[in-house]
């Protein structure tokens, strides 16, 4: 293809042979001869101001390298607002990023600037930022760090959350289940219940892990497998998943020890039963039955004590089962029939002395007045009676 430059001096683009109009400024090209207009051309640029066509395009390259580079810029001095994230050590840069000693930064595409040699591109080149590296991307926003979850108890691991979305963790020692219960407040007793669960107060209780279900027969023979305790009279080994029942509280506080956790406090017991609502029962407002647990009158299909977890009609909002009936469970807190008209406000552990220790609950020998969440009795630490059980808590790690 024959080609002549625009006779414009300002112009001088090459057009084809034959062209009416020039393809850049629009000059007429009409009465042109192209054999004149290229006399000192060539068809590559050469010749009189040929020379500056490199230079043109040079500058138009700088220029936008210039600009990109301020936006760029700009982006790193907005900080959250931009695209780019910093993190407290180690830098990842993305794709085609560094790693820097001093900052995370993470980019889904291209570089980001890391600090303390962090790079934004494969050839090393860096922006040093201090203590922490920015990451910015052509291709788009930097990815944010995910929040790190609470801290695990001792002996844990993670176990999925329950459909409240509460945590819950596995023991490494016995296997059981605890979900944990996110501190809070709420109303402890009942103004309308029996004398000792008055008045009712308020109470704070810290988080904390609690065992899903009551310890089973299961769980009990391996803790006297693993420390020689004689397993209480008649133990009935066929039924692996009941609770275990027969246990004076000295035996329900040295599992505790064993598996790396303690008894429940009567108010921690009371919160996992009532929750921040203060419900009445375990499960809400609604009035016991036969789904709702294992207690006397209620029809339930079991004459005496029944697997855990059986009715899950009675589980509390945040998964915690066998609440209500089935067997009495103990707690760390000794008795005291007037204990709620002095106790304080915040994480109460009962009495100093006495040597009866409160249990909540209920039983499968109990009435339906029996499983109401404020309920409470009074047991001696000697009693293994063949309705009393325990589960167990741990603190929740600050």
């Amino acid at each position: 293809m024959d080609l002549f430059p625009c006779p414009l001096d300002d112009c001088q683009h090459w057009n084809e042979d034959g062209r009416k109009k020039c393809f850049t400024c629009g000059v007429s090209l009409e009465g042109v001869d192209p054999a004149k207009a290229r006399k000192g051309f060539s068809a590559d640029g050469s010749g009189p101001l040929g020379w500056l066509l490199p230079l043109i395009v040079i500058g138009a390259v700088i220029g936008g390298l210039a600009w990109w580079s301020s936006q760029q810029g700009g982006a790193t001095e907005e900080g959250d607002d931009a695209a780019a994230t910093t993190m407290a050590s180690g830098g990842d840069a993305g794709t085609d990023g560094a790693t820097g000693s001093g900052g995370t930064s993470t980019a889904p595409s291209g570089g980001g600037d890391a600090a303390d040699g962090g790079g934004d591109d494969a050839s090393g080149s860096s922006d040093a930022g201090g203590a922490g590296g920015t990451g910015g991307a052509a291709g788009g926003s930097a990815t944010p760090p995910k929040p790190a979850g609470p801290k695990l108890p001792d002996g844990m691991t993670a176990a999925g959350k329950s459909d409240s979305g509460a945590l819950q963790v596995e023991s490494e020692t016995d296997g059981a289940t605890l979900v944990r219960l996110e501190g809070g407040s709420f109303s402890m007793g009942s103004d309308s219940g029996d004398p000792d669960e008055k008045p009712e107060h308020e109470v704070t209780v810290s988080s904390f892990y609690i065992d899903v279900h009551p310890v089973t027969n299961e769980q009990y023979a391996a803790f006297c497998d693993a420390t020689g305790r004689r397993k209480p009279s008649g133990f009935p080994s066929s039924k692996p998943k009941h609770p275990v029942v027969s246990v004076s509280w000295k035996d329900a506080e040295a599992y505790a020890e064993w598996a790396g956790r303690r008894l429940p406090t009567e108010a921690e017991w009371s919160f996992a039963a009532r929750g921040t609502d203060s419900r009445p029962y375990a499960w809400g407002d609604a009035s016991p039955s036969k789904s709702h647990g294992n207690f006397k009158g209620g029809a339930d299909g079991h004459d005496t004590v029944a697997p855990v977890a059986s009715f899950p009609d009675g589980a509390t909002p945040d998964g915690v089962m066998d609440m209500a009936g089935n067997v009495w469970e103990w707690t760390a807190d000794r008795y005291s029939s007037s204990w709620y008209g002095k106790s304080p406000a915040d994480n109460p552990t009962g009495p100093t002395s006495g040597s009866e220790r409160t249990v909540r609950g209920g039983a499968y020998t109990s009435g339906a007045k029996d499983v109401r969440a404020p309920n409470r009795w009074k047991m001696a630490e000697s009693s293994s009676r063949n309705n009393i059980g325990f589960r167990t808590v741990v603190d929740a790690p600050e």
